[in-house]
C-alpha cells in the first residue's frame, strides 16, 4: 500500500532512498521550474500550457525505470542500452536543455506526454507527464537509444 508522500530537498538524496528505503513511501524531488523557453515552445506547438509548472521525480519512477530499463540484456533486444543511477542524475540537463520535444501521446490515466530528448553519447529519452491539478511536469521514465 502506497504511503504519504514525503519531500526530498535534492535528486543525490531521492536516489539514495530509492534504493534504502523499505517503508514503501513516496518520496518527490523538486528539480526546478519548467523553463518560460520550454513552456512557449511546447504551447505554441502542442497547445498544451505549462507556464509556472515544476518538474518533479520521485522514488517510484526511478524504481520503474531501471525495472524497465535497467537490463543490460533487455535492453539490448530493444536496441538500447540500460540506464544506470549517472542516467537519473542527468535528467535535471535533459529538461533544461533538451535537443528535442515532442508530444508523446496521453498515457493509460489520460493524461498527455511529452518526451524530453538529448544527445550525450546516445539519445537519452526522457517522459515526462503532464500534471494539471498540481501543476507539475512529473517524471515517468527515461531509456536511452544507440547512437547510429
Amino acid at each position: 500500500m502506497k504511503k504519504s508522500k514525503k519531500i526530498i530537498q535534492s535528486l543525490t538524496e531521492l536516489i539514495r532512498i530509492t534504493f534504502s528505503d523499505r517503508e514503501n513511501y513516496n518520496y518527490v524531488a523538486n528539480l526546478g521550474p519548467v523553463s518560460d523557453q520550454i513552456a512557449i515552445e511546447i504551447k505554441a506547438k502542442y497547445n498544451l500550457d505549462i507556464t509556472g509548472y515544476i518538474c518533479t521525480i520521485d522514488n517510484y519512477a526511478i524504481k520503474h525505470s531501471f525495472f524497465q530499463h535497467g537490463s543490460e540484456i533487455q535492453e539490448a533486444k530493444r536496441g538500447q542500452l540500460p540506464i544506470t543511477i549517472d542516467t537519473i542524475t542527468i535528467i535535471p540537463k535533459i529538461l533544461k536543455t533538451p535537443d528535442r520535444i515532442y508530444y508523446g501521446q496521453k498515457n493509460k490515466i489520460g493524461r498527455d506526454i511529452i518526451i524530453f530528448e538529448k544527445v550525450i553519447g546516445s539519445r537519452i529519452i526522457c517522459v515526462e507527464e503532464i500534471r494539471t491539478k498540481s501543476k507539475e511536469l512529473a517524471f515517468q521514465t527515461i531509456y536511452i537509444k544507440k547512437a547510429r
